[in-house]
């Protein structure tokens, strides 16, 4: 048995505070998640106004899969991205 449930966590790089975060999981695909091609490409977006930000701010994405034993495990980190 095995999960397909996904969380992208956005944080903050100033405080490494994490703003938000969207989840894929099965049979909960949401408006902001989709996941396209024979490989499975998780595609996702934040909008600043949705998690509080006023002006530019330095994030980075991480992406975190359910293990076997139901738990969360960091699977990548993004690039550092500013808006």
């Amino acid at each position: 048995m095995f999960d397909h449930t996904v969380t992208v966590k956005l944080k903050r790089v100033s405080d490494n505070t994490y703003v938000g975060n969207h989840e894929y999981s099965t049979g909960a695909v949401n408006d902001y998640v989709q996941i396209t091609g024979k490989t499975p490409e998780y595609q996702t977006h934040f909008k600043r106004g949705d998690i509080g930000a006023i002006g530019p701010v330095a994030y980075v994405a991480e992406v975190w899969f359910l293990n076997v034993d139901g738990l969360a495990t960091l699977q990548a980190t993004s690039n550092q991205v500013t808006f």
